[in-house]
């Protein structure tokens, strides 16, 4: 009889300096498969859960969108939040689903 979990999407938004996968993470939200899963907690000087979109592939990470390119050169467009990577991953997931 096999005990594993079923396997579960996660998500991983990951916003990041630039719009290379080796630019430096500035935020992160992680949305897991359980009720309630998608609260964002913002909190002051936050951990980062990876230094870069990069170091996240290593850890098995899939990008399933990447940053979309601005329609003009201005960075100012890109707002404070930085370039935004979305990621997933699917692994056995402990917990109550929705």
């Amino acid at each position: 009889m096999n005990s594993q979990s079923p396997l579960r999407q996660r998500l991983l938004y990951l916003h990041a300096a630039g719009m290379h996968p080796s630019s430096l993470v500035t935020a992160a939200i992680f949305v897991e498969p359980v009720e309630g899963g998608a609260d964002i907690q913002l909190q002051p000087n936050p951990q980062m859960p990876f230094n870069s979109v990069h170091d996240a592939i290593l850890d098995g990470w899939r990008i399933v969108q990447f940053p979309r390119p601005n329609t003009t050169s201005d960075d100012r467009n890109v707002g404070v939040i930085g370039y935004e990577f979305i990621l997933e991953k699917m692994e056995s997931f402990e917990g109550e689903s929705s």
